[in-house]
């Protein structure tokens, strides 16, 4: 920093440990407390664990992949959940949409593409769903790919997961649009 640098080894931090604390300068009473078997008080208050036990650790097995596993019936129902979200959401938003023709042809739009959508979603990720062999991975265990062809691992569960929520988003967009369409002239689902 100002032109010298001390170079400090490990014998001379276990020496300077082991100084009563009168005669250490605060700085280093600090990182003296954060020392196991240190008897020194920090001289800055903050918040530390109390528990005896140890903090929480995912299992993970011998590659590093997250235990338990994705399952397939999960992955299915956590779409479906964010399928309904997302009929709900489209709901709440088609009404910035003002005008009718431009309401209607929103929800068409929308019902189309999540029909095309399901469709491709859950037919490759069922197909790399089987290729993988059971070897399913989160987006969280992407470092824990290896080879070139291990996004196919996690892209899996991504793509049926976007699948049923485009499937369970289709019947919803279909349905909305049928509302619209079929509202009567002067009231509010009908627009402009």
């Amino acid at each position: 920093m100002f032109g010298y640098e001390p170079r400090a080894t490990w014998a001379d931090l276990r020496r300077l440990l082991r100084l009563p604390a009168s005669r250490i300068p605060r700085a280093v009473q600090a990182v003296r407390a954060c020392v196991p078997g240190s008897d020194s008080v920090p001289f800055m208050t903050g918040t530390q664990r109390t528990q005896a036990e140890p903090a929480t650790q995912r299992a993970t097995d011998r590659d590093g992949v997250r235990l338990p596993r994705l399952r397939f019936k999960d992955v299915v129902v956590r779409g479906a959940v964010q399928g309904i979200a997302a009929v709900a959401l489209l709901f709440v938003g088609m009404f910035f949409v003002t005008d009718h023709h431009d309401r209607v042809t929103f929800l068409a739009v929308v019902a189309g593409f999540s029909m095309v959508f399901a469709g491709a979603g859950i037919v490759f990720g069922g197909f790399f769903w089987m290729a993988c062999g059971g070897d399913i991975r989160r987006w969280r265990d992407w470092r824990t790919i290896t080879s070139q062809t291990g996004g196919v691992m996690i892209m899996a569960p991504v793509l049926v997961r976007c699948g049923v929520l485009a499937l369970v988003l289709f019947p919803g967009a279909l349905g909305l649009y049928d509302l619209v369409d079929n509202a009567a002239f002067d009231s509010w689902l009908y627009g402009s």
